[in-house]
């Protein structure tokens, strides 16, 4: 039945959140419940971005040989870097702790730049991933399992690049940087939550 159905989805997201290993990692063990960043603030517009391993993603699509998520990341709070109404955080994907490839050189260059409205959260930090996500006005992943999990949650989430559940009309498909700047200024609710479902069911 459908309820049984959205039983198993709920599960499915609920495990993930407490740190369940089941037929996957949990890449949140070392995070500590409901702590934000420091410099959080609620009076502005804001817009958490959790990246992928780009050469993770690049062995699965084609698509992301294309995808420079660094640029995309940069030129994205650059765009509204006189705009004091929003702030980004960029929360590195736990898999790139001790990693020191492109991606990770590209990021720290990033940091160079000391953008006012952009901070970057360490890949093994122990700011809770999900208190972030609870708190932020908009999601933007790059094909990430927190895409999803994020419009489960009833939240705004903006994708970016291959994904498997793109298709499922949860999330704002984004094709280009323009996209995404489009969906961040617009005032966009959430989508149905009924392809999160059947992504948390399979």
């Amino acid at each position: 039945t459908i309820s049984e159905k959205e039983a198993i989805a709920k599960i499915f997201y609920s495990n993930i959140v407490n740190k369940v290993e089941d037929f996957y990692t949990s890449f949140i063990k070392k995070q500590e419940k409901n702590v934000l960043p420091s410099n959080f603030n609620k009076t502005k517009c804001n817009v958490s971005i959790f990246n992928s391993s780009q050469d993770e993603y690049e062995t699965v699509s084609e698509e992301f040989l294309i995808i420079n998520q660094d640029d995309i990341i940069k030129n994205l709070a650059l765009h509204f870097i006189e705009n004091n109404k929003y702030h980004f955080y960029l929360r590195i994907h736990p898999n790139l702790t001790n990693n020191n490839s492109l991606q990770i050189k590209n990021i720290n260059k990033i940091k160079e730049l000391n953008l006012k409205n952009l901070t970057i959260i360490d890949s093994n930090s122990s700011i809770d991933t999900y208190a972030l996500l609870e708190v932020s006005d908009k999601i933007i992943t790059f094909g990430s399992t927190v895409g999803i999990e994020a419009a489960y949650m009833n939240k705004v989430s903006i994708v970016m690049g291959f994904s498997y559940y793109s298709k499922l009309n949860s999330c704002y498909v984004a094709e280009n940087i323009n996209d995404i700047i489009k969906y961040v200024e617009s005032d966009l609710k959430p989508l149905n939550r009924e392809g999160a479902i059947k992504y948390g069911y399979w």
